[in-house]
């Protein structure tokens, strides 16, 4: 799952408040509910900002990627990467996929001569 949820998931991830609003609270209920979890994320922190300079400055992570137990166990090294959101107010998100390595099937075996 990937997006704009317009809402952060803690008080750190927005530059002016850590405060954990109603809505918040809502949000991670959601995603317990659902049984998902972020993904592992490199590059900008904040994913949005109000498109203001200086004091006026509003930052947060409203862009996010996630993904389930499935997910996980068949792309676990998946991350996801917030890029420089040039002239956009959001950063674009992209996933790098990796899958985990499977069993062959067929275990090693040294021959000893």
């Amino acid at each position: 799952m990937l997006g704009d949820f317009n809402v952060t998931r803690f008080g750190h991830e927005h530059s002016s408040s850590n405060r954990v609003t109603k809505a918040m609270n809502e949000f991670n209920n959601m995603i317990r509910m659902a049984e998902i979890e972020d993904l592992r994320t490199s590059g900008w922190k904040l994913t949005w900002n109000n498109m203001r300079k200086g004091r006026a400055v509003i930052e947060k992570n409203l862009d996010r990627a996630m993904g389930n137990w499935q997910w996980f166990n068949t792309l676990g090294d998946s991350f996801a990467h917030s890029h420089n959101p040039g002239i956009s107010d959001h950063s674009p998100i992209s996933i790098q996929l990796m899958q985990s390595p499977r069993p062959s099937g067929r275990p090693f075996k040294l021959l000893n001569f």
